[in-house]
């Protein structure tokens, strides 16, 4: 993939009418991994009815997913906050997480990785 970004957090508004069952299909299955030590490999599988009205927001890096096939018309809002591929941070540079953005010298820059520079260079203009 050539794209500089990659998906974060995902997120799905379920439009669908009332009355949505799991016999209607269209589930969300979410195989989420538990953090064990033991080195533990088995899977939580989570199965998610996508009625009307539910938000379902979840780490794109850490959830694998898939849709079931679904019996009638499913109706759902789909939208990913995305992170810069290069970024090690789990916050940093996520684009559409809130944070004020910046150009300076052709680098993209968060308002909180600005305020850490400007207090870095304060620390050395102190110590000399």
């Amino acid at each position: 993939d050539d794209k500089p970004y990659r998906r974060k957090v995902s997120l799905l508004l379920y439009l669908n009418k009332d009355g949505w069952s799991a016999d209607d299909g269209g589930i969300l299955r979410a195989y989420v991994r538990p953090k064990r030590k033991s080195g533990d490999a088995c899977n939580n599988v989570h199965d998610i009815v996508p009625e009307g009205g539910k938000l379902v927001l979840f780490d794109s890096t850490s959830v694998e997913h898939e849709v079931l096939p679904t019996c009638k018309e499913r109706w759902a809002v789909v939208g990913w906050f995305l992170i810069d591929k290069e970024t090690k941070s789990e916050t940093a540079g996520v684009r559409g997480g809130g944070e004020k953005r910046s150009r300076h010298s052709g680098k993209e820059q968060t308002t909180s990785s600005k305020k850490k520079k400007n207090k870095r260079r304060k620390q050395r203009q102190a110590n000399g």
